[in-house]
């Protein structure tokens, strides 16, 4: 089981990361018009998410680190695996951000 416990941590952080992107996609859903009128999505998305976020992904680069010497040669392929899985559940920021900047060349 301890040898495991890398791999499990790694769960458990790319589980964060799609929860946290998945909370910011409601965000930016719930105040489009917010973020429309402000320009920018700093300061309306709530740092707690952002905080959830950092340290989900500090853990997961832990964990890809620590399975190597723990788990095995294998394991930070698993690691890497999961990140690149929670990357399947895209930001909707980039995309809203795009349309302040297409807002903004037009007028």
């Amino acid at each position: 089981m301890v040898r495991l416990l890398p791999l499990i941590v790694a769960l458990v952080c790319a589980i964060c990361i799609v929860a946290t992107r998945l909370l910011t996609n409601r965000v930016c859903i719930a105040r489009l018009n917010d973020i429309l009128a402000a320009r920018t999505t700093s300061g309306l998305i709530p740092a707690w998410l952002s905080l959830v976020y950092v340290v989900a992904l500090i853990g997961l680069l832990l964990a890809f680190v620590w399975s190597f010497f723990v788990t095995g040669w294998w394991a930070p392929g698993v690691v890497l695996l999961l990140y690149l899985l929670s990357g399947l559940v895209k930001s909707r920021i980039p995309s809203i951000n795009a349309l302040i900047r297409l807002r903004d060349s037009g007028s």
